[in-house]
């Protein structure tokens, strides 16, 4: 594992949750003509995080591979220690700069994963598997093609909104791991990475579905413009009444 690697996952995990607030901001705050300015620079930086990312982790010498190696296919769990695992992931977050707003909701949706209703509950046992590398891989590609449409709608935001905190919530605990001195690396360093890894390929799953259908939907209108307008270019079919006179 390279401790250059290491470096740039956290400065991407940096990218990502500041990223990521500034696209929430902007959805929250859809009349500020200022922020909706920054929607293409800011999706094309994206695409280039994401994308370099899913690069990273799929190195057979990454940070995500040395701790599957670690967790060597056994489940995890952690009974009872709910607060803690957000509290410790609240900390993180605020050692990074991200505003006390943005936090809150990162946590909140790791709430919604890992406690006893959530999918990923925290002491249900679960076993790490590299899967996410192409997970990650599937959202960048999807990112980046939002980056190239002129005209991004709503939706096309959600979605990308959405998958950023889920891959911030992946890389964030790896990293976090990955400076662990071997002698320190404990079980519940590996349930806070399972889990968060688990939360956050969740959120990606569901991203990675919101924009396929907003873009198959975005597709679909401008074919219908495209045909509508072609219509119109045509000239007017002739009645069969329109008989020449003889």
């Amino acid at each position: 594992m390279d401790y250059f690697t290491v470096e740039e996952l956290h400065r991407i995990a940096v990218e990502l949750l500041r990223n990521g607030e500034e696209l929430q901001n902007i959805l929250d705050r859809k009349d500020s003509p200022g922020l909706l300015e920054r929607i293409p620079s800011l999706l094309s930086a994206l695409c280039e995080t994401v994308s370099r990312l899913h690069e990273l982790l799929g190195d057979p010498n990454s940070p995500l591979a040395d701790v599957v190696r670690r967790a060597a296919g056994i489940q995890y769990s952690a009974v009872g220690h709910l607060e803690r695992f957000l509290t410790e992931h609240s900390n993180t977050l605020k050692s990074l700069g991200i505003s006390p707003v943005f936090v809150d909701r990162v946590r909140d949706v790791l709430r919604e994963q890992v406690d006893a209703r959530g999918e990923h509950d925290l002491e249900n046992p679960e076993i790490l598997d590299p899967e996410v590398v192409e997970i990650v891989r599937d959202f960048s590609t999807l990112v980046c093609e939002v980056s190239r449409i002129p005209e991004v709608t709503r939706e096309m935001l959600e979605g990308v909104a959405e998958g950023v905190i889920g891959t911030a919530l992946v890389v964030v605990d790896i990293t976090s791991a990955a400076t662990v001195a071997p002698h320190d690396f404990t079980g519940w360093t590996l349930v806070k990475v399972i889990k968060s890894v688990w939360s956050g390929t969740t959120k990606i799953r569901r991203a990675i579905g919101r924009l396929k259908e907003a873009i198959a939907f975005f597709r679909g209108h401008k074919e219908t413009e495209r045909r509508q307008a072609e219509l119109k270019k045509r000239p007017p079919a002739k009645s069969p009444l329109d008989k020449k006179s003889r």
